[in-house]
């Protein structure tokens, strides 16, 4: 009895760690979570279980041993995730965000270096976002130049001051290109000068968890190759390639 015991825990076992490596688990920047599900359509991979934050709170979770495969940021990895939980050489940038600044106000005009009235403006918490960051760049500019804006409202991630915009908490918000792009909402908006803010570098690492795991390998190569990158700049990033 012992022998068919410890026979039937192997099989149980072996079939149990297949299961395990063949779904992948991806940590996702908001801004990129719909794009990322068009990728998963076009690779065909029913696989992929898409877990969705800001950058900040993703980190923090990865840090403390959430089980992720790969993870998608909306900045650099290297210099926020410990080594530890990262594979080797795997870092590369996968998507560079653009800023828009989009209003409710219909017939809207706006000059970046002209004074003028802001009643409110949305946009991501810098701590924690690297969209909110490059925001508060702009801001910093636009305060410089005579803009005045009234009331401040942060989101958790860039998707939550969309959804502040959206909902109209906000006249006017920072968020990115894509978000405007994906959605195809009729917003008034403009491109944010690219001199205004540092490189939305948004960056793709391969995490130790798995480095065995065969789906998470091959999903990951995809993300660099001509199609997805086509995807990607259709979606209002820009790649290293342009």
């Amino acid at each position: 009895m012992r022998i068919k015991h410890y026979t039937l825990l192997v099989f149980f076992t072996f079939f149990a760690d297949v299961s395990f490596s063949s779904e992948v688990r991806i940590a996702v920047a908001s801004n990129f979570k719909p794009t990322l599900e068009k990728l998963s359509k076009a690779y065909n991979e029913s696989k992929l279980s898409i877990s969705s934050a800001s950058t900040g709170k993703l980190t923090a979770q990865i840090s403390r041993g959430a089980p992720f495969d790969i993870f998608l940021s909306a900045g650099e990895v290297g210099t926020t995730l410990a080594p530890s939980f990262v594979v080797d050489d795997s870092e590369f940038t996968y998507a560079i965000g653009q800023l828009v600044l989009v209003t409710h106000e219909q017939n809207a005009k706006f000059e970046f270096d002209s004074p003028r009235e802001l009643d409110c403006i949305a946009y991501a918490n810098p701590a924690v976002a690297p969209y909110g960051r490059a925001a508060a760049e702009v801001i910093r500019h636009l305060e410089k130049v005579g803009v005045s804006i009234h009331k401040y409202v942060k989101g958790q991630s860039v998707a939550q001051a969309q959804q502040f915009f959206l909902s109209k908490a906000c006249n006017w918000a920072l968020i990115a290109q894509s978000q405007i792009t994906i959605t195809n909402k009729a917003h008034t908006h403009w491109l944010v000068p690219a001199k205004l803010y540092q490189p939305i570098r948004q960056n793709a690492v391969l995490l130790k968890r798995a480095h065995d795991n065969q789906h998470a390998l091959q999903f990951f190569n995809y993300l660099n190759s001509a199609e997805a990158k086509h995807i990607i700049v259709e979606a209002g990033y820009l790649t290293e390639a342009q």
